[in-house]
């Protein structure tokens, strides 16, 4: 991996790198800061705030101590909290570390601008799995109900015809029966309402000479009727408020490739080595990709398939090159139980089966916790049925009572906690390692969510597989995700091992399920529980 962001440095090369599990505990991250550190030009290194402070404080004066007085080695660190205060980096040879939000408004606002700070220096995006998450967050588009005060200050003639329209709303959006997302698409009626409101408001003065950029931004894609519009609401206040954020983000990305040498580098980005289908979301499929390693299993090598060096003779100049690493199959194998026969998830029997199969995994590892085969460790059950989640620690606490916890990190030692897929991916890091983990189902997201139908309608309109593009590719990062710190934990020495339980038949029984143990590769499946057989 050094030996490729050398060369991607010094041929100027974009490049995506996956290196899987190491990416939880920074393992690659050396990798990476050493050929920067002896690079003569400018870098920039965009990274969550947390994943700052490690390099800061830890790494980065650690490797710069070992490298001495090697050329370049003591460059100056910038940790930019404002654009305004950059030197100019074309001229300063420094080290940049940069957050995602601050680095993508910045590219996104005048990335056919020449002048963007970092426009033409090579970036390194660590943590690129949230890429799409973080753009969508810069692009969102909020109205708040304060906004609605604010275009009644402007427009003091027209005040009682803007609430008469802001009491319309709230009284349709109430209406909604309860959902677990408390959110929905306006519908035709809802958006005509604000349309002839802001149409109105247009003929008696630009929303944009009066300084309202977000009502502005909100007529513009009212107008385009493919472009969906969600109303969140709050039932305890009665009140709501607007959202909108772009469904494909490949138009908006694609200029900052092209501006830019870049190396993404994550965990798991896509399931192939050239990560075909998060180039296309990302808008990197544009670049001409000719260059495709994938090292061996258990392997820091990788294998090029193009020749030496990655590029064969008499080709064109690659501008893209693909790396991913395999996960070792000896020391990062994962014990994986997979029953054969379950309900189906969409099923009223899939509750008491789920539910079943759980004490069953919890009774048996309580049962041994007095053994000589370890001592108790926590359960985590990740569920992403919002109801069934709160349904199931419901169950649970009557019969495990204070050891069950509902998304919190205050764990005791042989605690349960039941949550949502995106309460793990954040908070796994603060957590210990689960001596059992239980998914209920494959993380595939759910139709019912409104920002998941718009994107799946996107997609259907495009007449494109939206299950294959989309769904699928989302569950299996997500997957990826949730098991890296038993795969961490597994290639540490004499660690007890733990055990990973995935109670969803579709992966027996549905021709994707192929992929889905592919994602989870290495692994050692057991496909039922033995009472008189040792801990796995």
């Amino acid at each position: 991996m050094a030996r490729l962001v050398a060369r991607s440095l010094r041929v100027k090369r974009t490049a995506i790198i996956q290196v899987g599990s190491a990416a939880g505990t920074g393992r690659h991250r050396l990798s990476y800061l050493t050929p920067v550190l002896l690079a003569p030009e400018s870098v920039v290194i965009v990274a969550a705030s947390d994943v700052q402070r490690r390099l800061i404080h830890i790494e980065l004066p650690r490797l710069r101590q070992w490298l001495g007085n090697r050329p370049h080695a003591q460059r100056p660190i910038i940790q930019c909290q404002d654009r305004s205060t950059l030197p100019d980096l074309t001229r300063t040879a420094a080290l940049v570390l940069v957050s995602p939000e601050i680095w993508l408004a910045s590219t996104l606002a005048c990335s056919s601008s020449s002048s963007c700070p970092f426009r033409g220096i090579t970036t390194i995006i660590d943590g690129a799995d949230d890429l799409e998450q973080w753009a969508r967050q810069i692009l969102t588009l909020d109205i708040q109900p304060s906004h609605w005060q604010g275009l009644m200050l402007a427009y003091p003639d027209a005040a009682d015809t803007i609430r008469d329209t802001r009491v319309a709303l709230t009284h349709h959006v109430l209406r909604h029966p309860p959902s677990p997302y408390e959110c929905w698409n306006l519908d035709n009626q809802e958006r005509q309402w604000l349309q002839d409101l802001l149409n109105r408001l247009e003929h008696i003065g630009d929303l944009g000479d009066r300084a309202l950029p977000h009502w502005k931004q909100l007529s513009n894609t009212l107008a385009t009727p493919d472009h969906p519009v969600l109303v969140h609401l709050d039932r305890r206040m009665g009140q709501f408020h607007l959202s909108c954020s772009p469904l494909h983000l490949a138009n908006r990305l694609a200029p900052l490739w092209h501006s830019q040498t870049t190396i993404l580098i994550g965990s798991c980005l896509d399931g192939d080595a050239q990560a075909s289908i998060f180039q296309q979301r990302v808008g990197l499929d544009r670049l001409q990709n000719l260059d495709t390693a994938k090292p061996p299993h258990g392997s820091d090598a990788p294998q090029s398939q193009t020749g030496e060096n990655g590029i064969a003779p008499d080709m064109p100049h690659p501008t893209l090159t693909c790396l991913k690493f395999s996960p070792d199959r000896q020391q990062e194998s994962i014990q994986l139980y997979l029953p054969d026969r379950l309900p189906l998830p969409n099923t009223p029997q899939y509750q008491q089966a789920l539910l079943h199969h759980i004490h069953q995994l919890l009774s048996r590892y309580d049962a041994l916790d007095g053994d000589v085969q370890g001592e108790p460790g926590t359960t985590v059950i990740l569920v992403s049925d919002l109801p069934l989640k709160n349904q199931l620690a419901t169950r649970l606490a009557a019969n495990f009572g204070s050891r069950v916890r509902v998304e919190e990190t205050g764990l005791d030692d042989n605690g349960i906690l039941v949550c949502t897929w995106e309460f793990w991916r954040s908070h796994q890091q603060n957590l210990p390692v689960p001596q059992l983990l239980v998914m209920a189902a494959l993380p595939i997201p759910s139709l019912e969510d409104p920002r998941v139908a718009s994107y799946v309608a996107y997609y259907k309109q495009q007449r494109q597989d939206w299950f294959r593009l989309y769904l699928l590719p989302t569950a299996l990062s997500e997957l990826q995700r949730a098991i890296a710190p038993i795969r961490q934990a597994a290639a540490q020495p004499n660690a007890p091992e733990s055990l990973v339980a995935l109670l969803d038949s579709r992966v027996v029984h549905r021709s994707y399920g192929q992929q889905v143990l592919a994602a989870l590769s290495p692994l050692a499946r057991i496909s039922y529980i033995d009472e008189n057989c040792p801990r796995p």
